[in-house]
């Protein structure tokens, strides 16, 4: 097969069930996925025993193990992948804790400045994990776009182009989630109330 030079042309190679296909997008992205990875454990506390490759290649395995995909283009992709990195950390900081027999989980610096007006503060991150989940059960499209904002580093522009939402819905909803998300993990909200937007 000749390599294919653009994201969109092997992920619909990949889509064919092209075997090559994942080894050409790992080509095509590497950098840029890597950069994901360093984001999301730029985050974590600074002893953290995963680095970015280590991370990276937890995400290539369970890329690696996916039979048919259906992503259009690179930020839908993307936006897998950044589900993927953050399952990855979860899974990290619920084995530390279980060894830990109950001790402190892996945490995170969640800079509350950038979600609502509020200091930077460590917080669990099966804690957040948490307070994701049950966001996502009322609201999947604005823990997308966490992931997104907050994990990956993606700017309003690219969120909106991977989740095919227009600039001004992402930008409402990351408004309320940051809002929303400030409050539940300091401990203010018990996350029973309703998600009403601005």
């Amino acid at each position: 097969m000749a390599r294919k030079t653009h994201v969109t042309d092997v992920l619909q190679a990949w889509n064919r069930g092209d075997g090559e296909a994942l080894e050409d997008l790992v080509n095509l992205v590497y950098t840029e996925l890597y950069e994901r990875c360093r984001r999301a454990l730029s985050k974590e506390r600074p002893n953290h025993t995963l680095a970015p490759t280590g991370l990276l290649n937890e995400v290539y395995l369970r890329l690696a193990a996916l039979k048919r995909v259906s992503w259009t283009n690179r930020a839908t992709f993307f936006a897998f992948s950044v589900r993927l990195i953050r399952q990855v950390l979860v899974e990290h900081a619920r084995t530390l804790s279980a060894l830990k027999r109950g001790g402190a989980a892996s945490r995170i610096d969640l800079d509350l400045a950038h979600l609502a007006d509020q200091p930077t503060q460590t917080i669990d991150v099966l804690a957040l994990d948490e307070a994701l989940e049950l966001l996502e059960e009322r609201d999947p499209r604005m823990v997308k776009i966490i992931e997104l904002r907050f994990f990956a580093g993606m700017t309003e522009e690219e969120c909106s182009e991977a989740l095919e939402l227009s600039r001004a819905t992402v930008q409402r909803d990351w408004r309320f989630a940051k809002r929303w998300l400030a409050s539940r993990l300091s401990g203010e909200a018990d996350g029973s109330g309703t998600l009403d937007h601005d």
